[in-house]
């Protein structure tokens, strides 16, 4: 991006008194605090800030003084290739809008989250890694890290390289209980959990409506859809909450388990 440019383009927006990164694209506003990578958007991670009438410089260093990123709406426009290193070292508690993180064109994600020890959870349901070949070292050293979610895109066929992908992740427990095994931190975990006959480290995401959250309403529209009716962006796929490959009252106990805490 050369300097001062306000085309479309891919840039962040840094929150001081917040922590919080924002992932935008747009046309480029003018102001202090604004972040974007220096090739539009193909590696997230090398930032430089930018205060009208002074240039550029780099803040190395910068992700140290980060607890929160948000990709917002607009971002699902960019299609990055590089994620390598996206939060490397970092002291993020959270991400938010993951949905708005379109990843079906990146072929890199290799210490992705490295050393993100403040993380518990991360939704990365709706990643399409289907032309990945890197995911070496991608949840390195985050210890904390209890729960990684993934949908029906993630995919590990073309990776090539993913040794210690979950190393010292020892938190981590997969969605049909499989714990964290120091003798298995390679891609081949990277799958969501069938137990002990095909144990993984992932976690199938609950979401019966679609509406980004469990609760009451996901029983009562599990329940209209046994009743062969169709309620809004329930499928056959999201109401097989257990995945045996049929819908019943056993489905919705387990969604009842969860939302009590079970």
């Amino acid at each position: 991006i050369s300097y001062g440019q306000k085309l479309p383009c891919s840039y962040a927006e840094y929150d001081e008194e917040t922590l919080t990164l924002t992932y935008k694209h747009g046309s480029m506003p003018e102001g202090t605090n604004i972040y974007w990578s220096d090739d539009d958007g193909e590696v997230l991670v090398k930032y430089y800030k930018w205060k009208y009438g002074d240039g550029f410089w780099s803040i190395p260093g910068w992700h140290w003084n980060l607890k929160t990123v948000v990709f917002d709406e607009s971002y699902s426009v960019a299609r990055p290739t590089d994620l390598s290193k996206f939060a490397y070292r970092n002291s993020i508690t959270s991400v938010e809008g993951l949905k708005n993180l379109n990843t079906s064109e990146t072929t890199k994600m290799s210490n992705m989250f490295y050393d993100c020890s403040g993380l518990t959870e991360l939704d990365l349901s709706n990643f399409n890694t289907e032309n990945v070949t890197d995911m070496s070292y991608m949840f390195r050293d985050c210890s904390s890290l209890k729960t990684i979610y993934v949908g029906d895109q993630w995919s590990t066929e073309k990776v090539t390289s993913g040794d210690g992908m979950f190393d010292s992740c020892t938190s981590l427990v997969g969605g049909a209980g499989t714990v964290y095994d120091s003798a298995n931190t390679s891609v081949t975990y990277a799958h969501i959990d069938g137990g002990v006959e095909n144990p993984g480290y992932f976690s199938k995401l609950i979401d019966v409506n679609g509406d980004s959250k469990l609760d009451a309403n996901d029983i009562v529209d599990l329940i209209v859809f046994m009743a062969g009716k169709s309620p809004k962006d329930v499928t056959k796929d999201s109401a097989d909450v257990n995945g045996d490959g049929k819908v019943d009252i056993a489905d919705v106990i387990m969604v009842a388990n969860i939302i009590l805490g079970k």
